[in-house]
C-alpha cells in the first residue's frame, strides 16, 4: 500500500469524540465522507464537553493576544470575555439549590492608585428554610470578600473555608482580569452557600443582605452589632498566652492527622508543579498558534507570486494559507480551553488544600490546649498529694478539681475538633476527586477534538493536492 493511502485510511479510521465517549459498543470507524458531511461532522465536534461541577464553558475571542514571558503569566494570560455560559449557569443553579448567588456585573471606580471594581452580588432565596423567599442586592469590592473569608475563618476552626483569588499587582484592571476574578469570587460565594455552617454566619448574612453599598468599617459594624461576642474562661486566656510564649508543637496522637498532614504537604508541592508545568504548556501552545499564523502570511505572499505563472501552486498555497490560519485560531481556542478547564481547577486546588492546611492548624492549636490542659491536671494533683495533712489541703483540692474540669473540656473540645476536620477532609478528598478528574476530561476531550479538526484540516488540503496531481 502506497504511503499517502495508508496516511489517508489512517485518518478515515480514527473514530469521532462521540463515539468514543457515547457508544457502549466497541468503537466504530468514520467512512469516508463528503465535504459538506465533513464540515457538519467538524462542527459536532467542536462543541462535545463534559458538564462537571465547576463547568466553565466558553467561547473563544477571536482577537489576538499580546504574547507574555513565563514569568510574568498570571490568570488573565486568556482570551474569553465571560466564563459563563448557558450550560453552566443551569449547572450552577443545580448546584446551589434553594439559594443562589451569582456576580452578574462588575465596575471600575475612581482613578489611579484609588482605582478599584466593585461586583453586584445578587442572591436570590426561593422557599429557604433560612432565608425565606426574597431577592438581594449588594455592591461589594474584593477587601469586603476578604473580610468575609476573615471573619468566617476567625468564627469557624473546624471548617474548611472557601479561599480568595489571589491579589494582583500588574493587570488588575484589564478585562480578562476582572472576568477571572469574577468568577473566582463568585464560586467562592457559591462554596460558602453550599456549607451548611456558613451559610448562617452572621459574617454571611451581613454580606449578602445588605442593599446599600458600605465600607469595610460599616460591615464590620453591623456583624459585630448582631454577633454574640464569646467572653473568655480562665483556662481560655491562660492558654492564649501560654501558646503566645512557647513555639512547642503538640505531640500528635492520632495517626490518622499524621498521614493527613504528611499527604496535603505532598499534594501541595505536586499541585503547585503540576500547575507550573501546565503553564508552560499553554504558552508553548500560544507561541505555536503564533509560528501558524507567521507560517500563513509567508504562504500567502508566495501564493501571489505565483499568481501569474503557476496558477495550480497559487491555489494550493492559498489553501494552505487558510489552513495555517485556522491551525492558528485552533490553538488559540484550544489553550483558552486549557487555561479555563485544566489549569485554573489545578490552581484552585492548590488553593483550598492550603485551606485544608490552615484547618489542620486550627486543630493543632486545639490539641495544645488539651495537653496544656493534661499537663496543669498534673502539676495540681502532684501539689495537692504533697499537702494534704497542711491548712492549705482543701484550697489544693478545689484547684485540682478545677483543674480536672478544664482538662475534661479540653478534651471534649479535642474530641469534638478532630471528628469535625475528619468529616471536612473526608468531604474534601471525595470532592477533589471528582473535580480534578472532570479537569483532565476537559483536558483529554478539548485536545481530542482538536486534533480531530486538525486532521479534517489536513484531509482536505492533500485531498486538494491530489485532484491537482490526477
Amino acid at each position: 500500500m502506497a504511503d499517502d493511502d495508508y496516511a489517508r485510511k489512517a485518518f478515515d479510521d480514527i473514530p469521532t469524540v462521540d463515539d468514543i465517549f457515547n457508544s457502549t459498543a466497541a468503537t466504530t470507524t468514520t467512512t469516508t465522507t463528503t465535504q459538506e458531511e465533513e464540515s457538519a461532522e467538524t462542527e459536532k465536534k467542536s462543541v462535545v464537553s463534559t458538564e462537571k461541577d465547576e463547568d466553565l464553558s466558553v467561547k473563544s475571542s477571536d482577537s489576538p493576544k499580546n504574547e507574555k514571558k513565563h514569568d510574568e503569566k498570571d490568570e488573565s494570560d486568556f482570551r474569553v470575555k465571560s466564563l459563563d455560559s448557558p450550560k453552566s449557569e443551569k449547572k450552577k443553579d443545580e448546584d446551589q439549590g434553594s439559594l443562589r448567588v451569582s456576580i452578574t456585573d462588575t465596575e471600575k471606580n475612581g482613578d489611579g492608585v484609588n482605582a478599584f471594581i466593585s461586583y453586584t452580588v445578587k442572591t436570590k432565596a426561593v422557599n429557604d428554610s433560612i432565608w425565606g423567599d426574597r431577592e438581594m442586592t449588594a455592591i461589594r469590592r474584593y477587601r469586603d470578600f476578604s473580610w468575609l473569608h476573615s471573619g468566617l475563618k476567625a468564627e469557624f476552626k473546624t471548617v474548611i473555608i472557601p479561599p480568595l483569588p489571589e491579589k494582583s499587582i500588574t493587570n488588575r484592571f484589564s478585562p480578562e482580569f476582572i472576568e477571572y476574578r469574577r468568577y473566582e469570587l463568585e464560586k467562592f460565594l457559591r462554596r460558602v452557600i453550599k456549607h451548611p455552617k456558613l451559610v448562617d454566619s452572621v459574617y454571611t448574612k451581613t454580606f449578602l443582605e445588605s442593599s446599600r453599598e458600605l465600607n469595610r468599617t460599616e460591615i464590620k459594624s453591623e456583624a459585630e452589632q448582631k454577633a454574640v461576642p464569646k467572653k473568655k474562661g480562665f483556662f481560655s486566656s491562660l492558654t492564649d498566652k501560654v501558646t503566645t510564649m512557647t513555639s512547642a508543637a503538640p505531640v500528635e496522637i492520632d495517626e490518622w492527622f499524621t498521614d493527613t498532614k504528611e499527604y496535603l504537604k505532598g499534594l501541595e508541592t505536586q499541585l503547585h508543579t503540576l500547575h507550573t508545568k501546565t503553564t508552560i504548556m499553554t504558552k508553548k501552545r500560544r507561541d505555536f498558534a503564533q509560528i501558524w499564523e507567521d507560517l500563513s502570511l509567508a504562504a500567502v505572499e508566495y501564493s501571489k507570486s505565483e499568481a501569474d505563472k503557476d496558477s495550480n501552486l497559487n491555489k494550493l498555497f492559498s489553501k494552505f494559507t487558510e489552513v495555517t490560519h485556522q491551525l492558528s485560531n485552533l490553538n488559540m481556542e484550544t489553550v483558552d480551553n486549557e487555561i479555563i478547564h485544566f489549569e485554573f481547577s489545578i490552581k484552585d486546588y492548590t488553593r483550598i488544600t492550603t485551606a485544608v492546611k490552615d484547618l489542620l492548624t486550627n486543630r493543632d492549636s486545639t490539641l495544645l490546649k488539651c495537653q496544656i490542659a493534661e499537663k496543669n491536671y498534673e502539676q495540681k494533683k502532684q501539689k495537692s498529694d504533697k499537702n494534704t495533712s497542711t491548712s492549705k489541703a482543701n484550697a489544693f483540692q478545689t484547684e485540682v478539681t478545677e483543674a480536672e474540669k478544664q482538662r475534661d473540656t479540653a478534651k471534649q473540645s479535642l474530641e469534638d475538633a478532630s471528628k469535625e476536620c475528619k468529616e471536612e477532609i473526608e468531604t474534601f478528598m471525595k470532592t477533589k476527586n471528582k473535580d480534578i478528574t472532570n479537569a483532565l476530561r476537559e483536558l483529554v476531550q478539548t485536545n481530542m477534538n482538536h486534533e480531530l479538526r486538525v486532521l479534517d484540516l489536513w484531509k482536505e488540503l492533500l485531498r486538494m493536492i491530489e485532484e491537482s496531481s490526477s
